[in-house]
């Protein structure tokens, strides 16, 4: 399919005009079936979604440079917006003819005042502490979707109309699911304490590990290991390794959402603004393990099917999202319209401002190394809870001996 976007909308408009408030967006892509859009789930401090489809370019003029000075990247990063006459350099000598710096430090110094000096990190906070001056950096190349050149592992869209479930929904591959919860895990020990969680778990439903943590096993199938968690697995443990502002990484839309699998994710608040409503458990809305493996185990008792009806519990309560909305898995491989609304072609867009916009990302610290919780702060306080049930549990029925 060609790589293109379309408005539908009460007036046509060339690129320069604003488009009309009333509007659909339609994406094609090689990777999706095609997606006529009404909105996408993001930050409400973001651009609007349907602003980040135009640029003000003067074709007439030099190209805009975005610079990486030391976050790697490549030409192929602005394959979203070949039309909008950016282009990407690593040549420090254009360190002044740049509209855009991209860096992962505080190391470079601003050539000019409307110079644009971004900061890039895909990874935690916890994991990359920055400690730079106030109003260094205008915006981040990242995950965070509160920023203008946000760049997510994903993202959500709303659909302007509303898809039959069977056709989104294969109901008898879900009722053949025979196995419990599936994990895979490359990292052992994290701030989120996941692993302590899964321990936990372990104790009231099944739960296959894959990988080198906690005497995980090893995957029968190869390369097509996730295959599994179409076919077998009802639920998958998108667990990240940090409970932080938006830090929603390939675990979930990749995994999560990239299968025929219900995820579960530490906190809701986290997912609840950007994820599709009601297509995930979260671990926090149960005040003990033991409640939350009750409740999963509720989901996958309670399969039945009758004729061609999606009847199942399961498949019904944590599938039928996909009948107003589409999740998108930017994977950092493929560039292509898709990643026009995010990003470098952001970048490239604002580098295009006339007149330019004030952005400014005030205090840093405050903003990114304050965006996470405490160590362990969600899962210590369910494991807490846990621990005092069970302690409960065992006095209740010591006494009943003792009365009997």
């Amino acid at each position: 399919l060609p790589l293109r976007t379309r408005l539908k909308s009460d007036y046509d408009y060339p690129n320069d005009v604003e488009p009309a408030k009333k509007f659909t967006l339609i994406l094609n892509s090689s990777r999706y079936e095609t997606l006529e859009v009404e909105n996408v789930l993001t930050s409400d401090k973001a651009t609007p979604f349907q602003e980040r489809f135009f640029a003000n370019v003067d074709y007439k003029a030099l190209p805009k440079i975005i610079l990486s000075w030391d976050a790697g990247h490549g030409p192929e990063n602005l394959g979203g917006c070949p039309d909008w006459n950016c282009i990407f350099t690593y040549d420090r000598s254009k360190a002044a003819e740049a509209a855009v710096v991209l860096t992962v430090s505080a190391d470079y110094t601003r050539k000019s005042a409307d110079q644009i000096i971004a900061y890039y990190s895909q990874e935690s906070p916890k994991n990359m502490p920055m400690n730079v001056p106030k109003g260094y950096f205008n915006v981040s190349l990242g995950y965070r979707h509160d920023t203008t050149g946000a760049s997510p592992y994903g993202y959500t869209v709303k659909l302007a109309k509303k898809r039959k479930l069977e056709t989104v929904v294969n109901s008898s591959r879900l009722e053949g699911k025979t196995k419990s919860v599936a994990w895979f895990v490359s990292h052992c020990t994290t701030n989120s304490k996941r692993e302590d969680f899964v321990l936990r778990m372990q104790k009231y439903i099944k739960v296959d590990i894959y990988g080198h943590c906690l005497n995980g096993l090893s995957c029968p199938r190869g390369d097509s290991c996730e295959d599994m968690l179409d076919d077998d697995y009802h639920f998958y443990l998108a667990f990240e390794n940090s409970i932080c502002t938006d830090y929603i990484t390939e675990k979930v839309w990749n995994q999560g959402y990239g299968r025929d699998i219900a995820p579960l994710v530490l906190k809701r608040s986290i997912a609840e603004n950007r994820l599709p409503p009601n297509s995930f458990i979260a671990v926090d809305d149960f005040a003990t393990v033991q409640e939350l493996t009750e409740h999963l185990e509720y989901l996958i008792a309670n399969k039945t099917a009758y004729r061609s009806k999606i009847s199942c519990v399961y498949c019904r309560e944590m599938f039928s999202w996909r009948r107003d909305y589409a999740v998108i898995f930017l994977n950092g491989e493929q560039h292509d319209i898709l990643e026009r609304p995010w990003g470098f072609c952001q970048l490239c867009r604002i580098a295009w401002e006339n007149p330019k916009q004030s952005r400014v990302i005030n205090d840093f610290k405050q903003w990114w190394d304050q965006s996470c919780e405490k160590d362990g702060e969600t899962v210590d306080k369910i494991l807490g809870q846990s621990a005092a049930r069970e302690s409960a549990k065992d006095q209740m029925l010591r006494g009943n001996r003792i009365t009997i």
